[in-house]
């Protein structure tokens, strides 16, 4: 089905741009029904004799508003006549700006060519007593542009498009054309429905609506329009008419009913009924639902009857088939917009829209004997449409309305996941049409609160080892119905690590301080159930709370409801409020006790009470010595009135906002575990702060994190404990607790975090703008903070803002004058950015100072293998090691360029000069071996380079991941993939050592290899740089075999 939809706060509301002229084309949509005509093109014709043209009055000028646009007329004409139906729009927009022009600058407009027809009158540009006519000189380009694609819907709309050229500010942009609409399943009916509310000021705005007398149309306005006096008769026909000067946009709450938002509306209609609607599409659907002589649905039918033996499990069966089995799409092209595909068409093609869904199901429940009828319901309109005239259009979807053992069930083919009739849901339509060969009237479709919660999350902790001990925790989350379809359907099309990755996320926040072991997503097809799980481990905080003992605050155990606050004074204050409904929602959170449970305790009184459209309830107890927290909130209604709104709010403001505690007694007896865990910690938070460096400083990220935390258990609001783990997270990539923990300290003392930290925080995130403004700050406080001038350039370069980069890393080189480094920032950036000649002469000017310059040489080296022709560096870098032959950067950078040349003695001769200068020095060792192997030679030296450096600093990340490189180029792609794993264990975020492990795992043909290369690439665009060797061997090797 469709229908116009007028948007809760108009056209302009929906939070996209949409240009004035746009705006003006989508009111052609205000003609709800089709028609056979198969224009392909816009027509050119006269404006039609029933269209009375308004005079405009003097020419405008920009009135110094600062608005782009000034919108000087809406006009709105609509025609009733024997079989077709036409709406006559005429806008005239004043263009007062630059801006304006690319607001108002296109005109754009969409008609379904088997439906419709439309036909411009007039395009002009007026510019003081000039009238020029674009359509003189221009032509519509027609698009056919299936917009809704991602939704499986096709709807054949063609799109015409125009830009008047010539167009100027302080120029008039008039446009005036007609939509004529015929449709065959609707005969001679005839109805329009025209919204009124935009995003801004319309200095006149005109309706006017005209049908024969003898045609019996109705027409209503809804508030703040009124029809006096109206309809009025004018000659043979009669005329109803709304005129404003100006139309100004009204601000409508966003949290009351939406039968309170449908305002400015003006219904024309010719049924004379509901029941009438009902008559005229009931054939279509008797057809469409009656099965063909020897139909394979029968043989569905039997199988049903069979397996089943109740009306209820039959009907459930059965919906559970078109569901599943029928897959969503929507073609409302033509007549398939109204008309249902049959039964039998739809089981053949396997796929199908609301109105074929209606019709299969239908044929199945008759043909198991249950009495079944389609529904026409609007997903726009049904809160308030029994208060509306009658009109096919206002409805965009149907379903089926069946009666089981004396009850009434709407069922929907298209939702997802309904396994039982009291599994589905209500729809939350609040009205619907039967429809019936002798007619019906609207039905209520209330919705009943919900037996069962959509979502369940249960925590169950095992710390009966001790307070201080390691303790266990087994998490499960459980969505039904519809929600758990469509999270398996997520889950299932990504990837299994980025799948856990996100799975990891949800536990995070759930589970707060625990360590994630395991996850995994699990879905029942035949309960419709997604279970998310989660195994774990961690210390629980026992902290000193307010009371005796040590007590475990239990996660999501705050009994609180957040209510709507209080609108403004003016016509809307009393208006009633939307709650979320239907929804349920329950956690329960278990923990096993030390000694049984034996003198523990809990805080916090139960709760139940109804509180703002809500059922709210939470209990807590110890048995067994296990303690359980079971907190639930329900709704119970769709919408509260304005006092019942106001007394949620007080009884909100009094509710406990404090979680559940666990208290341990005073006399606790500390278990072996309990000493376990505390054999290697002391309670003083500097000394622990400080051990948790030293372990950082050795790479221990564990070690360091274990430091940290136990800190920050003695003390929660300790600010420097929290940034050195809001660091700690940083470097091992959990970003959302980084943030979490630096957020907190900066809270409690906005000296602890640098900017510069956060700046890094965010450059991780990907939030490269907020990295600027944090560099920014940082910089403002001490304009010589060269890290933080480094990270901004980088932040800047992945924002694609080069000459900000350019103009960081020339305040780099400005501080450091005669650091190689920063010259060669400099350089590189003018080469990305294209400047390659000036980056030239500075090569030049440098290298005339010092021909030693690993700067510039860096940079001259890329300039020429850019070009194809490395070689053409190696006199500057000769020249270069002869000024300085013990330069050890000089030599490597040498020996790889060689090796590019395929000089691979010379390269050796470099690389053994190195080595013998520096054989105890693991930092040079690793050089070396890394140099060998992104260059793809003497692997078997460079492995033995990287053995020699791990021997003499063992555990590094950083060496590690050069040996990883080395056994890829080798080929040893187990031990490889090992060795990467071990590098990441230790350094999570080495972007090198996941793109490399990216590398691998494709290699081994696990698809998991595309998500460590997707997050290298986030981490670093030019990631794939170290490994171009590699990359070309890999994809030559095909070649080679082919030949």
């Amino acid at each position: 089905m469709r229908a116009f939809r007028v948007r809760r706060d108009g056209l302009f509301g929906d939070g996209r741009r949409m240009t004035v002229l746009r705006l003006i084309w989508a009111l052609v949509a205000v003609a709800l029904l089709a028609a056979p005509a198969a224009a392909q093109t816009v027509e050119r014709a006269p404006v039609p004799d029933w269209v009375q043209w308004l005079d405009t009055g003097p020419a405008a000028t920009p009135d110094g508003t600062g608005a782009p646009v000034r919108v000087l007329l809406f006009d709105h004409q609509l025609r009733f006549d024997d079989d077709v139906t036409h709406a006559f729009s005429r806008s005239r927009s004043l263009i007062q700006s630059v801006q304006g022009l690319s607001i108002a600058g296109t005109v754009v407009g969409g008609w379904k060519p088997g439906a419709q027809t439309l036909r411009v009158h007039a395009i002009n540009i007026i510019r003081g007593d000039q009238t020029i006519d674009v359509l003189a000189s221009q032509d519509f380009a027609i698009l056919r542009r299936e917009q809704n694609l991602e939704a499986a819907m096709l709807d054949g709309v063609l799109t015409a498009t125009l830009q008047p050229a010539d167009l100027r500010v302080g120029d008039v942009l008039e446009v005036a054309f007609t939509l004529t609409n015929h449709d065959p399943v609707a005969g001679s009916h005839g109805e329009f429905l025209l919204g009124g509310q935009f995003g801004g000021p319309v200095e006149r705005y005109h309706v006017r609506a005209s049908w024969p007398a003898a045609r019996g149309v109705r027409a209503r306005a809804i508030a703040p329009w009124t029809l006096p006096n109206s309809p009025r008769r004018q000659g043979g026909d009669y005329v109803v008419e709304i005129d404003e000067s100006p139309l100004l946009p009204l601000t409508l709450p966003t949290d009351a009913p939406a039968r309170f938002l449908h305002v400015r509306q003006l219904e024309l209609t010719d049924y004379r009924d509901w029941s009438e609607v009902s008559v005229l599409m009931s054939p279509l659907f008797e057809r469409a639902s009656t099965l063909e002589e020897g139909s394979p649905l029968q043989a569905e039918i039997d199988r049903i009857a069979a397996a089943w033996a109740t009306p209820a499990e039959r009907a459930s069966a059965a919906l559970r088939l078109v569901q599943d089995d029928i897959r969503y799409l929507a073609l409302a092209m033509g007549e398939g917009s109204l008309i249902p595909a049959s039964a039998d068409a739809t089981w053949r093609s396997r796929f199908g829209d609301c109105k074929a869904k209606t019709a299969l199901l239908i044929a199945l429940l008759r043909g198991l004997g249950i009495e079944a009828e389609p529904a026409l319901v609007s997903t726009n309109f049904g809160d308030g449409l029994d208060q509306r005239l009658p009109m096919l259009g206002v409805f965009d979807h149907v379903l089926v309305r069946a009666t089981v053992d004396g009850r009434v069930w709407w069922i929907d083919g298209t939702r997802q996941g309904d396994r039982t009739l009291v599994g589905a849901a209500v729809p939350p339509y609040r009205w619907s049409l039967p429809v019936r060969p002798g007619g019906a009237g609207l039905e209520p479709m209330p919705q009943p609160p919900l037996a069962e919660p959509l979502i369940s999350m249960n925590l169950a902790y095992d710390a009966s080892a001790g307070l201080d001990a390691e303790a266990r925790i087994e998490a499960e989350m459980t969505l039904v119905g519809e929600t758990a379809t469509v999270m398996q359907a997520s889950f299932g099309s990504i990837p299994l690590e980025q799948r856990d990755e996100g799975l990891r996320g949800v536990w995070a926040g759930a589970a707060p301080g625990m360590e994630i072991e395991s996850v995994d997503g699990i879905y029942d097809a035949d309960t419709a159930q997604f279970r998310i799980t989660m195994s774990g481990k961690g210390r629980l905080q026992w902290s000193e709370a307010s009371g005796p003992g040590r007590a475990f605050e239990v996660p999501n155990s705050i009994a609180t409801m957040g209510v709507s606050e209080a609108r403004a004074a003016g016509p809307y204050e009393d208006l009633p409020y939307v709650v979320v409904h239907p929804n349920f929602i329950r956690s329960v959170v278990t923990v096993r006790l030390p000694a049984g449970g034996a003198g523990f305790t809990m805080d916090g009184e139960d709760v139940a009470l109804e509180v703002g459209g809500h059922s709210l309830e939470r209990t807590s107890r110890i048995d067994d010595g296990v303690a359980t927290m079971a907190l639930s909130i329900r709704s119970l209604a769709s919408e509260i009135t304005a006092a019942e709104t106001a007394a949620a709010r007080t009884q909100a403001a009094a509710l406990d906002d404090t979680p559940v505690r666990i208290r341990a007694p005073l006399a606790y007896r500390a278990t072996d575990g309990d000493a376990a865990g505390l054999s290697a910690e002391t309670d003083d938070i500097d000394t622990l702060i400080e051990r948790g460096r030293v372990f950082l400083s050795r790479g221990d990220l564990e070690g360091a994190l274990a430091a940290f935390n136990r800190a920050i258990e003695l003390a929660p609001e300790d600010a420097e404990a929290l940034a050195n783990r809001g660091g700690l997270y940083r470097r091992m990539g959990d970003l959302p607790r980084a943030r979490a923990d630096l957020d907190r300290a900066i809270e409690l003392d906005p000296d602890s975090v640098p900017a510069e930290t956060l700046g890094g925080l965010a450059v991780q995130e990907g939030r490269f703008e907020d990295a600027v403004i944090e560099y920014s700050v940082a910089l403002r406080l001490d304009r010589s903070n060269i890290g933080a001038l480094l990270g901004r350039a980088w932040a800047y370069r992945r924002l694609g803002r080069l000459d900000r980069t350019l103009a960081d890393h020339r305040a780099v080189q400005a501080l450091s004058p005669d650091d190689a480094g920063a010259r060669e920032l400099v350089l590189a950036t003018l080469v990305e950015m294209g400047q390659v000649a000036e980056a030239e002469t500075g090569i030049a000017a440098a290298l005339a100072a010092n021909p030693a310059d690993i700067g510039a040489l860096t940079v001259k080296v890329d300039i020429e293998t850019g070009r194809g022709a490395p070689a053409a560096a190696l006199p500057a870098l000769d020249a270069g090691v002869e000024a300085a032959p013990d330069d050890e950067a000089l030599r490597l950078l040498r020996a790889e360029l060689r090796a590019a040349t395929g000089d691979l003695d010379a390269a050796a001769a470099d690389l053994a000069h190195v080595r013998d200068q520096h054989a105890s020095d693991p930092e040079m060792l690793n050089n070396l071996c890394w140099t060998q192997a992104t260059a793809g030679f003497a692997l078997d030296q460079a492995l033995a380079d990287c053995d020699a450096a791990l021997a003499l600093l063992p555990g590094q990340a950083a060496l590690i991941d050069s040996r990883a490189l080395v056994l890829l180029q080798l080929g040893r792609l187990e031990e490889a993939r090992a060795a990467y794993d071990e590098a990441l264990r230790l350094a999570p975020t080495q972007t090198a050592s996941l793109y490399g492990r990216g590398l691998v795992r494709q290699a081994m043909g696990d698809a998991g290899g595309e998500a460590d290369l997707a997050a290298a690439l986030a981490q670093d665009p030019d990631a794939a740089e170290d490994f171009k060797a590699w990359i070309a061997r890999r994809d030559a090797a095909p070649a080679m075999a082919a030949e």
